[in-house]
């Protein structure tokens, strides 16, 4: 998946509103959006999480790197 396209359908996900969402951005998730990721995650790239691996999970980057840096490009 291309990034830019990820980090877009992250924010909508997420309902962020700013006009500029960056991998380095701070995210903060709730249950519903954790929950939400979990289904977006396995929809997008065929990979199940648990809850437990999302907790410490503070930026998109660190979605990325959980979902795996080789399920992106530029």
């Amino acid at each position: 998946m291309r990034k830019d396209k990820f980090l877009s359908d992250l924010k909508e996900l997420l309902e962020i509103d700013t006009d500029i969402f960056l991998e380095n951005d701070s995210i903060s998730l709730t249950s519903i959006e954790t929950l939400s990721v979990m289904v977006f995650i396995d929809e997008n790239f065929d990979k199940q999480v648990k809850i437990a691996d999302l907790k410490d999970v503070r930026s998109p980057y660190g979605l990325m790197v959980l979902i795996g840096l080789e399920n992106f490009i530029d």
